[in-house]
């Protein structure tokens, strides 16, 4: 009898750990709505999606009981995504490099950035990326900021150790070109805002987004693990679906957004405002258009060649290993 109850527990514990790694957990609450934990960004990009929600409740609609949860980048929420305690998440354009190994799949397109800029001071006398040989330039490693410069360097003919780049957060970047301790920034947006306000008339760029539109694409998407997908279909379909709806509102009320997402932040609205201009949204009419003609198949294969040829990527590997394509034409068929 021992025995019996000894292989009853054990096989107890070892269906729920099998549940537990594939993502079968999602609770239902009392509402009959399914509770799903979502990483969102502390960003304009990163956080529209969570403030729309929290104005409109589009996934509320589809029976998603969502806690967004902020992160700042991209790293510890594809960890987190991985051990189960985030199911879904936003994934800026560096991120995405991160789900290249399989283990994380892009379920749906947000949008592509034009927000990326290397930004130095007038007084120094830069006119051009190729000034910045043996200069000292700050940016975020393993952000947008450290891919842009590695593609202006490349395409300036700078290699390996011709720019000094220094790590720094965003914040710090500022600080540091302000006070001239460095010779330039990589950043995007937000603080290619702040610095233009603050630099006045001192303010310069060396090169964006808009001069590399041929061969850069700076593209953010929804993810989620492997496994919760394979074990939660349902719900990913639920939630592209909330998605579509939220990316239309968008696209139809960017001030109204702007403002929403300032207040989830708690930052100046006409700073995220201006912010509008810096992302390419597509709603779902968009969006379905482009992928039965292949345009937004293309504008991930441009990313893709972005990271590798930024060295991001260093192995041969195609799109299909990290999108999943079906449920966002299923999100959109309707349309």
């Amino acid at each position: 009898m021992k025995k019996l109850i000894f292989w009853y527990i054990l096989i107890i514990v070892i269906f729920s750990s099998m549940q537990i790694a594939v993502g079968m957990f999602n609770p239902i609450n009392k509402e009959g709505m399914i509770t799903i934990n979502v990483a969102y960004h502390m960003d304009f990009a990163g956080a529209a999606v969570a403030a729309i929600d929290k104005n409109m409740r589009f996934f509320e609609e589809e029976g998603l009981n969502v806690k967004f949860v902020p992160f700042i980048s991209g790293h510890p929420e594809i960890a987190a995504m991985t051990s189960g305690n985030i199911q879904l998440g936003y994934l800026g354009s560096e991120s995405t490099v991160l789900s290249t190994n399989g283990q994380i799949k892009i379920i749906y397109f947000q949008n592509i950035g034009n927000s990326e800029g290397i930004i130095t001071s007038k007084k120094n006398g830069f006119n051009t990326v190729k000034d910045l040989e043996h200069k000292i330039v700050a940016t975020s490693l393993g952000t947008s900021g450290e891919n842009f410069l590695k593609l202006a360097m490349e395409q300036s003919d700078l290699i390996g150790n011709d720019i000094k780049i220094i790590n720094m957060d965003m914040n710090g970047c500022l600080t540091a070109m302000l006070n001239s301790k460095v010779d330039a920034v990589s950043v995007w947006d937000t603080y290619r805002y702040i610095l233009e306000d603050k630099m006045g008339g001192d303010f310069q760029i060396l090169a964006d987004s808009s001069d590399f539109i041929n061969t850069y694409c700076s593209i953010s998407s929804w993810a989620a693990s492997e496994d919760f997908i394979l074990a939660n279909q349902k719900t990913v379909k639920a939630f592209t679906r909330a998605l579509g709806k939220s990316l239309d509102y968008w696209e139809d009320n960017k001030e109204q957004v702007a403002k929403w997402t300032s207040e989830l932040l708690g930052k100046d609205y006409n700073l995220i405002n201006r912010q509008s201009n810096s992302y390419i949204l597509m709603n779902s009419n968009q969006l379905k258009k482009s992928l039965s003609d292949g345009t937004l198949s293309a504008l991930y294969k441009k990313q893709l060649e972005g990271f590798i040829n930024t060295g991001r990527i260093k192995f041969p590997i195609e799109i299909d290993n990290y999108i999943i394509w079906d449920y966002m034409e299923k999100a959109v068929e309707q349309k």
